[in-house]
């Protein structure tokens, strides 16, 4: 009876041991199944952007043309399910409601998915998650933390009414304070040249394009330490849009293949000082 009941458990070991390595293997996405990609057999995909938010969709000065992170994630989706990009360029402000009117295709510009905004449009997978944090000038010596600049009432933000950064502001500032203490400005990139210039004390941004920001005005600004909070980024499309599973699938494809940690890598840290 004892050398029969040792032989069971020596056997249970075993199979314990040789299923830990598949449980392993299961749980890592690089070891799953790649996604089966449809072809969309070269359909042409209309997508807006206002192209004002380094480094995921902007203008650039020297190549004179909008590029960014978004801009090769969209060449490498459709390289992926056979479509061809049409660009189109218009401001932040009633982006959503034409893509509800479905005069676009799609919608990209490190736009945040939030519940309240799917009740106007469909979102793709997020592609990336930031963490949110304060813009401030680099000479900056009156605050050093968030919880400074909130006590502050003389202390402003500069922020683009119906983006993530100018609820979190108002967050911050309190709606009583709305008027005192948030100036509103037509795109992000004008609240960044006002903060700048001294009309504003603090932007709202995502840690990734407030690195791209400092980079690209010669090391002008600073990111204050404190994390707000994370932001899931995605693809906006119009409600009920055949194209959010196929754009889902190619996402994922790039998960498993390691594309979108290429993008992270590539434009995260371009413009770092």
């Amino acid at each position: 009876m004892r050398r029969s009941a040792l032989f069971l458990v020596a056997v249970a070991l075993i199979v314990l041991a040789l299923s830990v390595p598949a449980a392993n293997a299961q749980d890592d996405p690089t070891k799953r199944i790649p996604p089966i990609l449809p072809d969309l057999g070269g359909r042409v995909i209309t997508a807006v952007s206002s192209n004002d938010y380094t480094p995921f969709a902007f203008f650039d000065q020297t190549l004179k043309k909008n590029v960014g992170f978004e801009y090769e994630l969209l060449d490498e989706i459709c390289r992926r399910l056979n479509c061809v990009l049409e660009h189109k360029e218009r401001a932040w402000d009633g982006m959503l409601a034409a893509m509800n009117r479905r005069e676009y295709d799609l919608a990209h510009v490190g736009i945040t998915i939030k519940e309240e905004r799917k009740e106007l449009v469909d979102f793709s997978d997020p592609f990336t998650i930031v963490e949110l944090r304060v813009l401030v000038r680099a000479d900056e010596t009156r605050f050093s933390t968030l919880k400074e600049l909130q006590e502050n009432a003389q202390l402003k933000f500069g922020a683009q009414p119906g983006t993530t950064s100018y609820f979190v502001a108002l967050d911050i500032v309190g709606a009583e304070n709305e008027a005192t203490r948030i100036v509103p400005y037509d795109g992000f990139a004008i609240a960044v040249e006002a903060l700048i210039k001294g009309d504003v004390d603090a932007v709202v941004a995502d840690a990734v394009s407030g690195v791209g920001f400092i980079g690209a005005t010669a090391d002008k600004l600073k990111l204050l330490d404190d994390i707000i909070g994370t932001d899931p980024l995605g693809l906006v499309f119009p409600k009920g849009s055949d194209l959010v599973e196929p754009f889902n699938l190619a996402l994922a494809s790039m998960r498993h293949d390691g594309y979108l940690k290429y993008l992270e890598n590539k434009w995260f840290f371009l413009f770092q000082p």
